[in-house]
C-alpha cells in the first residue's frame, strides 16, 4: 500500500483538481558565488500522461504520477525548464522533485523532446524521450526532495524536456501547481571567471636599482585562478601609462629609465570562465641613486713639462645618465698639500713649467639629478722638466722697403716671415734659434720694429740669435749703420745676442750645451784656427762636457746652394768633431738640405760625424740649387718653415715644419755620440 502524504490527502479531500495559487511561468533566482553563480528555475510546464486516460491533459493538477511499464497502465511526467542568463560553462546542473509518495524503486531522468506544452500534452501525443537514462535516484521515502544530476543535458541558455519514468511501481511527485514551496526546481550553475576584489599592492622602496614587488590584490571566481604581471610607467602623477617591455613578473626592478616616473603593475587574472585585469595604486614618483665611485679616477700620460696628462673618470655607480667634471691639481712630492690649478677643468691638462718637481691629481665630480660627489686620483709621478723643444731657421724678415713685404704679410714667393712666425708660435717651443741673416736688409733698429719685431719677434723672450752677413750691411736697406758694428742687431736683442764685440756665446738648454758662432769672421777676428772665436770654442768645448752638443752659425761648412762648401769653417768643425758634438745648423743658402753625419774633410762618419742642416727657410726668398755635394741627403728649395728638434737627454728628434698650403717634410732621429 502507497503511503499518502499529508499534501496528497488534503488534495484528495478537498478533491481539487486546480491549484487556487497562481504562479509566474519561468520565474528563476541567482545566488552568486563569487563570480560564478547558481540559477534555480521554476518550470514553464509539467505534467504526465496516463495510458488509462490516454486523451486527458494532466497539466493543471497540483502533481504529477509515473507508473512503470510494466504495470499494464502506465505513467509518465514530463517537465520543461527555459534556462536564460548564462555567461558562462555550466558546471553543474541538478534537477530537484518533491515527492508526495514514497518510493521503492525511485525514479530516472531521460531527455524528451520540447515541442509540447502541459495544456495540451495527453498520452497520445506525449513527445519522444530517450532511451538512454541520464539520472536515477533510489528509493526514497514521502516529503523529501530528490536531487538528480542532469549536467550533461544542460549546456547554456536554452529550452531543455525531462522525461521521468521508474523502473517498477507507482509515485506522485508535487508539481508547479501545488505551491512554490514544493514545485519542481532545476538548479544550473555556471563557472565564475576572474573578478578583482581588492586591488593589487606594489611593495618596495622607489628608487633606481630597487625591486618593486607585486601583490595580486584579492579575487573572487572559480579556482584555481592563474596571475599575469605586467608593471607599466607612469608620469609623475600617475597618468599616461605605458607597458614597460619585458617586464611581466611578480618583481620588478628599477632602472634609470624609471627616474622620475611612477610605477603601476597591472594584474590579470586568469581561470577556464575567463579572464579580467585590475591595477595598483601608482608608486610614489621614482627618485635616482646620487653617483657614488667604485675605482677611482686615474691619470695617464708623461709627468713632464710639455706633455698633456688625460683623465679618466673611473668607474661609478648611480644614476644614468652620469655627467663628470674635472679639476686638475697640484700637489707636494708626495702628493699631499694639492690645490687647485686655476683653469685646469677639462679633460686633458698640459704640464706646464710650473709644475716641475711637484705631482699632480685629478679630481672628478660626478653629477646626476640625485646628487654629485667627488674622488681623486692617485698622484702622478714627480714632474720633470721637458726635453727642450727648439724651433730653427735663417734668412728671415724682409726690409720694409722691399717691394715684395706687403704690409708684413709679403707675395707668393717671398717675404713669408709672418707665415713662419705663425707655425713657431703654435709649436709650444722651448727656445728659437736665429741662424742670421734675421731682419734684411742691413739690420737696421727701425726695421727689426717694422718687420721682424710683428712677426718672429713674438717669440723674443725665448730666441737665441746668431749674426749673419747682413746684420754687418752698411747700406742697401733701411737704417742700416753705416759704420758696419751691427747695432741694430744688437740694440734689438741686446744681452741675449752676447757681447756685441764678439757675438759668439753658449748656454745649456735641458741636458745639452749649445753653441752660438759668429760667421763675420772679419768682425771678430777670424775663424781660422789661433783665431779668438776658435780658442774660445775649444775652451768652451772643453769645459762644458754634455754628452750631446749643437753649434749653429750663418755660413754653411757644407752646402748644394749657390755658397757651397766653405772651408773657412773647418776649425769651428775639428773643434766640434773632436768634442764629439752632434749637429750643425746653418743658414745663408736659402733652401733646406740636411747632410749625412760628416767630418771636417768632408768624408762620411757615422760613428762620430756630425750631421749639418742648412735652414735657410725663415720667410725672405728661395735660391736654386748648384752642385749637389757629398753626402747630401735630402733637400728642398720651394718651402718655407722651420726645423724643429726635441733634445732628448741622449738623442734628437727632427722636424721640418712647413708652412700652410706645402706639402715637403722631413724627419728622423738619432742616439747622441
Amino acid at each position: 500500500m502507497k503511503t499518502r502524504s499529508p499534501v496528497r490527502l488534503r488534495f484528495e479531500r478537498l478533491g481539487l483538481l486546480a491549484v487556487a495559487a497562481v504562479f509566474v511561468v519561468g520565474l528563476s533566482s541567482s545566488v552568486g558565488r563569487g563570480n560564478a553563480a547558481t540559477q534555480t528555475l521554476a518550470p514553464t510546464d509539467d505534467t504526465y500522461a496516463s495510458f488509462t486516460d490516454s486523451t486527458t491533459p494532466q497539466g493543471s493538477r497540483p502533481y504529477v504520477r509515473i507508473r512503470a511499464d510494466s504495470s499494464g497502465s502506465p505513467k509518465r511526467t514530463f517537465l520543461k525548464f527555459s534556462v536564460s542568463g548564462v555567461s558562462g560553462p555550466v558546471t553543474s546542473a541538478t534537477l530537484r522533485i518533491y515527492s508526495i509518495w514514497n518510493s521503492a524503486s525511485g525514479i530516472q531522468v531521460r531527455s524528451a523532446a520540447t515541442n509540447w506544452s502541459e495544456q495540451t500534452l495527453t498520452w497520445v501525443n506525449a513527445p519522444a524521450y530517450s532511451s538512454t537514462v541520464t539520472a536515477a535516484s533510489t528509493s526514497y521515502p514521502a516529503n523529501v526532495w530528490i536531487s538528480l544530476n542532469v549536467t550533461p543535458l544542460v549546456t547554456g541558455n536554452g529550452t531543455y524536456s525531462f522525461a521521468l519514468t521508474t523502473p517498477s511501481g507507482e509515485t506522485m511527485l508535487a508539481s508547479k501547481e501545488g505551491g512554490a514551496a514544493t514545485a519542481p526546481q532545476l538548479l544550473v550553475q555556471t563557472s565564475g571567471s576572474p573578478s578583482n576584489t581588492s586591488p593589487p599592492s606594489v611593495s618596495g622602496t622607489p628608487q633606481d636599482g630597487q625591486t618593486l614587488s607585486a601583490n595580486a590584490g584579492s579575487w573572487s571566481g572559480d579556482q584555481p585562478i592563474g596571475f599575469a604581471y605586467q608593471w607599466r610607467r607612469c608620469d609623475s602623477g600617475g597618468g599616461s601609462c605605458a607597458d614597460i617591455n619585458g617586464a611581466g613578473g611578480q618583481s620588478y626592478a628599477l632602472t634609470s629609465a624609471d627616474v622620475g616616473s611612477t610605477i603601476r603593475v597591472v594584474v590579470t587574472g586568469s581561470n577556464g570562465a575567463g579572464s579580467s585585469s585590475a591595477s595598483s595604486a601608482a608608486s610614489a614618483v621614482v627618485i635616482g641613486v646620487p653617483p657614488a665611485n667604485t675605482s677611482p679616477p686615474s691619470v695617464s700620460g708623461t709627468a713632464q713639462q710639455m706633455q698633456t696628462l688625460s683623465a679618466g673618470a673611473g668607474s661609478w655607480s648611480g644614476t644614468l645618465p652620469i655627467g663628470f667634471a674635472y679639476q686638475w691639481r697640484r700637489c707636494d712630492s708626495g702628493g699631499g698639500s694639492c690645490a687647485d690649478i686655476s683653469g685646469a677643468s677639462g679633460q686633458t691638462y698640459m704640464v706646464g713649467s710650473a709644475d716641475v718637481g711637484s705631482t699632480i691629481r685629478v679630481a672628478v665630480t660626478g653629477s646626476n639629478a640625485a646628487g654629485s660627489s667627488s674622488a681623486s686620483s692617485a698622484p702622478t709621478s714627480v714632474v720633470t722638466a721637458a726635453d727642450p723643444v727648439v724651433g730653427a731657421a735663417g734668412d728671415i724678415a724682409c726690409d720694409p722697403a722691399d717691394p715684395n713685404f706687403n704690409g708684413g704679410v709679403g707675395t707668393a714667393s717671398a717675404c713669408h716671415m709672418r707665415a713662419v712666425s705663425d707655425l713657431l708660435l703654435q709649436s709650444h717651443l722651448t727656445a728659437v734659434l736665429g741662424l742670421g741673416d734675421e731682419q734684411y736688409e742691413c739690420a737696421g733698429l727701425s726695421a727689426f720694429a717694422s718687420s721682424y719685431d710683428p712677426t718672429w719677434g713674438r717669440l723674443k723672450s725665448i730666441t737665441y740669435p746668431a749674426p749673419g752677413n747682413h746684420e754687418y750691411q752698411t747700406s742697401g736697406g733701411t737704417n742700416c749703420d753705416a759704420a758696419g758694428n751691427a747695432a741694430g742687431y744688437y740694440t734689438y736683442f741686446g744681452s741675449a745676442a752676447g757681447d756685441p764685440s764678439k757675438g759668439y756665446y753658449s748656454f745649456d738648454l735641458g741636458t745639452w750645451h749649445l753653441i752660438a758662432l759668429n760667421a763675420s769672421c772679419a768682425k771678430v777676428g777670424g775663424c781660422g784656427a789661433g783665431s779668438p772665436e776658435e780658442i774660445w770654442l775649444k775652451n768652451d768645448l772643453a769645459t762644458h762636457t754634455n754628452r750631446c752638443t749643437l753649434a749653429f752659425w750663418h755660413n754653411p761648412r757644407y752646402s748644394s746652394g749657390g755658397v757651397g762648401n766653405d772651408s773657412t769653417f773647418s776649425p769651428f768643425w775639428q773643434d766640434l768633431y773632436n768634442a764629439n758634438a752632434e749637429l750643425v745648423l746653418v743658414g745663408h743658402d736659402h733652401e733646406y738640405e740636411r747632410f749625412a753625419p760628416q767630418n771636417a774633410s768632408s768624408g762620411l762618419d757615422t760613428a762620430r760625424g756630425i750631421r749639418e742642416f742648412v735652414v735657410g727657410t725663415g720667410g725672405k726668398t728661395h735660391t736654386n740649387f748648384a752642385t749637389i755635394r757629398a753626402n747630401s741627403e735630402v733637400r728642398n728649395n720651394d718651402t718655407f718653415g722651420f726645423l724643429k728638434l726635441t733634445l732628448h737627454p741622449s738623442s734628437y728628434d727632427w722636424q721640418f715644419v712647413p708652412e700652410p698650403g706645402k706639402t715637403f717634410t722631413d724627419s728622423g732621429w738619432t742616439a747622441c755620440h
